[in-house]
């Protein structure tokens, strides 16, 4: 999995537009920042960017963060002019605070040690407005952790622009 973020960012995207509705996961966000009038978020794990562009088109003011240069280069291939940092979502601070903080993506199941996610959320709260709010996801391991443990292989099939791909 780690070769797909390090060396081959364009397969990453490929396989991930073939099982995330990125407009609908937009939305999604979209409507809980404007519900608490956040104008202002901060995505963190925001890989290639592919939300970058419809917080953009909707009026937000957006940054995107990953600790990754390789994903951060295709972000900023796509959305030329959004602002992308490279940092570690458990130790980083923006030049200013902002009003909202998500982690799309299922960024924060990465998050492998109680110590990981703490340091996370204590540098998202030193990083948001006093009435800032955060956003999250999460995958279901309940789905996975059983087929794994029975020593079954999850393989994942994805074909995106006539390209397939095996994982």
């Amino acid at each position: 999995m780690n070769n797909l973020y390090t060396t081959h960012p364009d397969i990453y995207e490929m396989m991930y537009q073939t099982f995330i509705n990125y407009d609908e996961e937009f939305s999604y966000y979209s409507d809980k920042l404007k519900k608490y009038n956040a104008g202002s978020v901060i995505e963190l794990g925001c890989g290639t960017g592919s939300l970058a562009k419809r917080f953009i088109a909707n009026g937000f003011h957006y940054t995107g963060l990953d600790l990754n240069k390789t994903m951060l280069d295709l972000a900023s291939g796509k959305s030329p002019g959004v602002k992308f940092i490279e940092a570690d979502m458990r130790d980083f601070q923006l030049p200013e605070k902002k009003q909202a903080c998500i982690i799309a993506g299922r960024s924060i199941s990465y998050l492998m040690t109680n110590k990981d996610v703490m340091d996370s959320f204590n540098a998202i709260h030193k990083n948001l407005l006093p009435d800032g709010i955060l956003c999250f996801d999460n995958i279901d391991a309940a789905k996975f952790i059983p087929l794994i443990k029975n020593g079954k292989r999850v393989i994942h099939k994805a074909e995106f622009d006539g390209r397939r791909f095996q994982r």
